[in-house]
């Protein structure tokens, strides 16, 4: 029996073949929500391919990563606001809660930002997919600027609990508006706080 295992699993490409076809053995499918719209997620050899769902959006290596809604207001307030999910209905709860009606709301072209007028605030925005990415003034530059700080500063903290991500993000938040001052003002401000 022995001999042949050995004689299947002659390389780690053969074990990883035998692998993949008994775990997706009915196709590929999310092992979350059982949905059959997944990507490839990273390059790696076809064997060892990670995949993510459309659907749920979560991955092998996504567990319980929280959703992180990113609001800027063009030269004013930013606001981190953690979510369960990235619903339209949610979305819609966050933008309500968190703006003006009459705002102008700038977004990519994902489903769940695309807000009905009828909650009274003006929406464009920019279709990533299709390789646009500014057109005037609609960008969401400062939101993904915000991001691509926000992702590795996070992973310095190794584990943040979904209970305490709030207080991370006010604390990041902080951290962006004092950046540029002076010690004792920073303190001052913190004290304030």
């Amino acid at each position: 029996m022995l001999v042949e295992l050995l004689k299947l699993f002659i390389c780690e490409a053969s074990a990883a073949r035998l692998l993949r076809e008994v775990r997706w053995a009915e196709g590929i499918r999310c092992p979350y929500c059982g949905s059959e719209a997944i990507t490839r997620w990273a390059l790696y050899r076809y064997v060892y391919q990670r995949y993510r769902c459309k659907v749920c959006f979560r991955g092998s290596w996504k567990k319980d990563m929280l959703p992180i809604i990113i609001l800027v207001e063009r030269r004013g307030v930013e606001r981190y606001i953690p979510s369960t999910d990235v619903e339209k209905r949610t979305i819609e709860k966050i933008v309500s809660r968190h703006l003006k009606p009459g705002s102008r709301i700038y977004t990519d072209g994902f489903i769940s930002y695309i807000t009905p007028q009828s909650l009274g605030f003006e929406h464009e925005w920019v279709k990533h997919s299709i390789g646009e990415y500014a057109r005037g003034e609609v960008h969401i530059n400062y939101c993904e600027s915000r991001a691509s700080i926000l992702k590795p500063w996070l992973a310095v903290h190794r584990g943040v609990s979904k209970d305490n991500l709030d207080l991370y993000l006010s604390f990041f938040y902080l951290q962006m508006i004092t950046s540029q001052l002076p010690t004792l003002q920073k303190i001052k401000l913190i004290v304030k706080a």
